[in-house]
């Protein structure tokens, strides 16, 4: 039998109920199953007895009871339920105890007397309680004072059936009672059950974020070692980086050195007039394949310290076109060897922010390609050309035979020479690739377009901050420089040099030589330098930062220290021509700044400058 109860109970609340509303819906549903059922029986032996008014009062109450619950088991709302029940079971205690003739025949409907105050205590409140109470009480009151006007004018039943109802009364109202109490445990129990099972799932949950936080913890192990492994990774490249961009360094420095000799004493030799034409010949050659050896040996490095990572920007603010001025400057002689004539067009001051000297060498690149691959007596045009409102183009356009769409295609690929073998033009094939390289790194690009038969167009576009709205027009043709190695001075000027290789110290002595009032005085230590200059007190001291024991740096620091020579400009001559060595050597406070191999028309022009010659 509860198990059937259990199963319209459940089937009358929701999961969402709490205990509390469970229970009271549990009550709410017993009540009127007990007493709708025990009314429909009584309305029947009321009928067989011959009572028929008496009997429809239960029946009515069945017939309520029935929709009642139909209507709360389909909305779930106990709102009807409950009135329509505490309504019956205050009112058909009166209207049986009229109809059946008193008080005392009516008490056989004390099972409504029962279930009235559980289900008031249950579903009301305590002050419509009391207010039920209180007219529940003021009814049975009523019923005794009119007990005897009942007797007397409804007919009375039997004592036998009084004893009846008597029983059956009591029977129903501790079978009511007994399922009310008996499924409420049940209730309580399944909730209890339920309360095991959820302690159990939270145990199971608890047992499982337990897990998932041990997991947690390995996988923070685990990436806390894998972290510890990438930073000692980390660190380790960087060793290798500073590593390779030492050797680098090293490298550039050893390769300069010997450079030195072969293009320094090859310009000298190109300067003298006592040689043959066909000594001059022998000469100019050395000096095209030196300066072809030094070109690749600077190329190949760039392009490793690029590929490493070793290469070192300092971007600062930069006139373009000043070092346009500067490129073509350098490239006097392949210009004049071909004939080639040059426009500058645009604008007069593009002002980019750029590493110099990487700038420079990139549009010194495009310049000098497209002298080399150029038509003889062609023409090379370089524009300052605004490109929106905060780039800049740097526009190099040649006359030459210009480009398929094929060649194109690989021509910034590294060792790929174009018509190699028909060109005769010598190169490793990587400067176009070093230059895209390096315009990217200080935010730019690089590109191209050509017209075969008509000629190429290479450009360097980079962020701008400040544009000339004057615009520029010039046509150049340069002319072969010559070396000069007079002097108007007639004032003998000391000149020290720092230098502990012999072959540059011989060098430099030769290159000096040609002026005919200074006086070169040498020194092979550090040391020893510091000495002579407290002794000679030079005019110049020509300074090698790399020498053994104490570095160039440190000797311009003792320099500066003394009070007697911290006047005497200091120029650093070495083999480091890194743009950042450059910086720091002028940082340091050398008054300038000559690296090695040393071009001997310049050194002469900072000679003469430093010494207050005029020519």
């Amino acid at each position: 039998m509860n198990k059937y109860l259990h199963r319209i109970i459940e089937y009358g609340v929701l999961p969402t109920d709490d205990s509390d509303l469970r229970l009271k819906k549990l009550a709410l549903t017993l009540m009127p199953l007990i007493i709708g059922a025990a009314a429909f029986v009584w309305g029947i032996i009321y009928f067989l007895l011959g009572h028929p008014v008496s009997g429809a009062i239960p029946m009515s109450y069945s017939i309520i009871t029935v929709f009642s619950l139909g209507y709360y088991f389909k909305t779930k709302k106990t709102q009807f339920l409950q009135f329509s029940q505490l309504l019956l079971v205050l009112i058909l205690p009166f209207l049986l105890m009229w109809s059946l003739g008193g008080f005392a025949a009516g008490s056989m409907v004390m099972i409504w007397s029962i279930f009235a105050p559980i289900a008031a205590m249950m579903f009301l409140d305590k002050k419509s309680t009391l207010k039920w109470f209180t007219a529940y009480i003021c009814l049975i009151f009523i019923s005794v004072l009119i007990d005897d006007y009942l007797a007397k004018t409804v007919t009375p039943l039997s004592a036998l059936t009084i004893d009846i109802f008597y029983f059956l009364n009591l029977c129903s109202a501790s079978a009511g009672l007994y399922l009310l109490i008996s499924s409420s445990v049940d209730e309580e129990q399944s909730a209890i059950e339920r309360l095991k099972i959820e302690q159990l799932r939270l145990a199971e949950r608890s047992e499982n974020l337990n897990r998932a936080n041990t997991n947690l913890h390995e996988e923070i192990v685990e990436r806390k070692r894998a972290e510890k492994e990438l930073l000692h990774a980390k660190e380790q490249a960087e060793v290798a980086n500073k590593a390779k961009s030492d050797f680098l360094s090293n490298m550039s420095h050893e390769l300069r050195t010997p450079m030195n000799a072969i293009l320094g004493f090859g310009q000298l030799l190109e300067f003298d007039n006592t040689l043959t034409d066909e000594n001059k010949d022998y000469v100019k050659e050395i000096l095209n394949a030196g300066n072809h050896l030094l070109e690749l040996i600077n190329e190949v490095l760039d392009l490793a310290k690029i590929d490493s990572g070793a290469i070192y920007l300092s971007l600062e603010q930069v006139d373009a076109c000043h070092v346009i001025d500067e490129c073509l400057s350098l490239v006097t002689i392949l210009a004049d060897k071909r004939d080639i004539t040059f426009s500058i067009v645009g604008l007069k001051s593009a002002l980019v922010r750029a590493d110099r000297t990487r700038l420079k060498q990139a549009l010194l690149n495009l310049i000098s390609n497209a002298i080399k691959y150029n038509r003889q007596g062609g023409s090379v045009q370089i524009e300052v050309k605004a490109e929106g409102a905060d780039r800049v183009r740097l526009l190099v356009t040649d006359t030459g035979k210009g480009l398929t769409s094929e060649q194109l295609s690989y021509l910034f690929k590294p060792f790929n020479r174009i018509n190699a073998e028909n060109s005769g033009i010598e190169g490793t094939g990587i400067g176009l690739t070093i230059t895209r390289r390096i315009v990217g790194l200080m935010g730019g690009t690089v590109d191209v377009k050509s017209d075969v038969d008509i000629g190429s167009t290479f450009w360097i576009e980079l962020p701008v901050e400040y544009l000339s709205e004057e615009p520029l027009n010039q046509h150049r043709r340069h002319t072969n420089r010559k070396l000069d190695s007079s002097s108007a001075s007639t004032a003998a000027q000391t000149v020290l040099y720092l230098e502990d290789n012999p072959a540059n110290l011989m060098l430099v002595s030769k290159i000096i030589g040609r002026r005919k009032h200074v006086h070169l005085v040498t020194a092979h230590t550090p040391e020893l330098g510091i000495e002579m200059a407290l002794k000679h007190k030079p005019e110049l001291i020509l300074l090698d930062i790399n020498m053994p024991g104490m570095d160039g740096y440190q000797v311009l620091k003792i320099l500066k220290a003394d009070n007697s020579l911290r006047t005497i400009p200091v120029v650093a001559i070495t083999a480091n021509a890194e743009p950042r060595d450059i910086k720091r050597g002028m940082g340091a406070g050398f008054t300038d700044y000559i690296t090695k191999p040393l071009d001997v028309i310049r050194f002469y022009a900072i000679l003469d400058k430093l010494l207050g010659v005029n020519k």
